[in-house]
């Protein structure tokens, strides 16, 4: 007997029938359609057959219409080439699919005739395929993959090949897909063929976002759906595991800055002060960038601070670190190291005279401030200033100390002044 694909009947021929209690449909039902295989008739009227052949269709693997392709040998086990090995004894009508049924237990089958024609294709190959135009062939639709089986001869040799074999695929077309496929020989009511079972393999998420597949067009057994479950979920930690580190980032960043920053005025601390003189000690032992420190202190402010109260002596010190700001460059740093005492470093290897001027400047807005004040509560500052190229590379870490002699020479010398420190010669002297 042979089976049709595509259609749910089965065809009488010579002086037989198929037996009412194997297959469920009365001889009435069959009269008037075309003739099939003598040999099914016969079996047919044989009657029953031995038991575990009777009252039903024989399940082999045989799908959408497959026949046995003779009765050789029969296959060792439901693996054996898909159930498509010749079995042996008489006829057997093997199962019986339609393609509508055959798509849901396969949603990408293809099936092929000899020649590679296009018979049919499962609903979910449709979706990324479309309707397969009448006479469309295998080499239409499909490339052959370069890092696949299966490529040699133009990707068609393994047609003139009876044997069941894998492939590596790429859909054709707008959004070329990889596909994987089992191919398997197969006999159709038309004739022999191929039938294919085709999977995404590891590109299966990218064809579920290209294709907008769901979950319905995948078999309920295909663990892709599963698969993909598991990598939202998969891809949802991560990101949240992402967002907690940048989160973690971000508030490692902020309590950095905050132990670096003075509260009260925010320019730097003693701490940030320290960091940034060392980087630039290093930078100017390799030559790359000379600088100048300026250590200044206010003069008049303990007096401030008594006769109008720690608040009115607060807003004093916000007040000059704001002259600060303004008066130094973009790469330039200023920081509060304690009570009126700030310093700043002035990258770029000014010379003294522009070091000077810089200085003097905030020397004159700061002594602004005060102008409404008492003669003895007149604010105004002190510099003493140290500069880099005046130093041998393995003296510079003394120029905090110089800065600050030169600011004590600046307050004997009666406040509001700017001193430079003297050069240190090569052999470590020069200032007394």
């Amino acid at each position: 007997m042979r089976c049709l694909a595509g259609q749910d009947q089965w065809r009488q021929a010579g002086s037989g029938a198929l037996p009412v209690a194997a297959h469920g449909v009365s001889k009435a039902a069959l009269a008037g359609t075309p003739p099939v295989v003598a040999d099914a008739a016969r079996a047919a009227d044989a009657g029953p057959r031995p038991r575990g052949e009777d009252a039903g269709l024989r399940s082999t693997g045989n799908e959408a219409g497959l026949c046995p392709l003779g009765n050789e040998a029969a296959p060792r086990s439901l693996d054996d080439e898909a159930g498509l090995r010749p079995r042996a004894g008489p006829p057997d009508e093997g199962a019986v699919l339609g393609w509508a049924e055959l798509g849901r237990l396969m949603p990408m089958f293809l099936a092929l005739g000899p020649a590679g024609e296009i018979l049919a294709t499962g609903p979910t190959l449709r979706r990324l395929l479309g309707e397969p135009p009448p006479g469309a062939r295998f080499e239409d639709l499909f490339l052959p993959s370069r890092s696949g089986p299966g490529t040699r001869e133009g990707g068609m040799g393994w047609l003139a090949e009876a044997k069941p074999r894998r492939l590596e695929l790429v859909l054709a077309g707008a959004m070329p897909t990889r596909l994987r496929a089992h191919a398997v020989p197969a006999r159709f009511a038309l004739g022999p063929g191929w039938l294919l079972n085709l999977g995404f393999g590891l590109a299966v998420a990218e064809a579920v976002a290209g294709h907008a597949l769901t979950d319905a067009d995948f078999a309920p057994t295909d663990p892709t759906v599963d698969m993909l479950y598991l990598l939202e979920a998969k891809s949802a930690v991560a990101a949240e595991l992402r967002g907690l580190a940048l989160r973690l980032d971000s508030a490692h960043r902020a309590a950095l800055a905050r132990s670096l920053a003075d509260p009260l005025t925010g320019l730097g601390n003693r701490r940030a002060f320290e960091m940034a003189f060392d980087e630039a000690i290093r930078r100017a032992r390799r030559n790359e960038d000379a600088f100048a420190l300026a250590h200044l202190d206010l003069d008049h402010f303990k007096q401030v601070n008594d006769a109008e109260g720690h608040a009115a002596g607060d807003r004093l010190l916000v007040a000059v670190a704001e002259i600060l700001r303004e008066e130094i460059r973009a790469r330039d740093q200023a920081a509060r190291i304690g009570g009126d005492e700030f310093v700043l470093l002035l990258r770029g290897g000014l010379g003294p005279a522009e070091a000077v001027a810089i200085c003097e400047r905030i020397i004159a807005r700061i002594v602004a401030l005060g102008e409404t004040q008492p003669e003895g509560r007149r604010v105004s500052g002190s510099f003493g200033i140290a500069l880099s190229r005046d130093r041998a590379p393995g003296e510079l870490g003394g120029m905090a100390d110089a800065a600050d002699r030169a600011l004590y020479a600046s307050k004997a010398a009666g406040r509001g002044v700017v001193t430079l420190a003297a050069p240190l010669a090569r052999d470590g002297r020069g200032e007394g």
